[in-house]
């Protein structure tokens, strides 16, 4: 992942965030800042969320590896 690159990712929003059903939202957003994970620590991103859709369906999470993160 690199700074000013454009990536999608899928939020999974349960119930007890939107007050209503589980919601997925698809965004695009673009890195601001990315910092590796050092000796087995997590890696630390800040996005900026530039587009977001609702999905009409429940998306299932993927697991949270840096590496599976789709680049647009």
């Amino acid at each position: 992942m690199l700074e000013g690159q454009t990536i999608e990712i899928t939020l999974a929003m349960p119930s007890e965030i939107t007050m209503a059903e589980d919601l997925s939202v698809r965004c695009r957003a673009k890195v601001l800042r990315f910092q590796p994970g050092l000796d087995h620590s997590k890696p630390a991103v800040a996005l900026r969320i530039e587009h977001y859709e609702f999905l009409p369906h429940e998306v299932s999470p993927v697991p949270t590896h840096p590496e599976i993160l789709h680049a647009v």
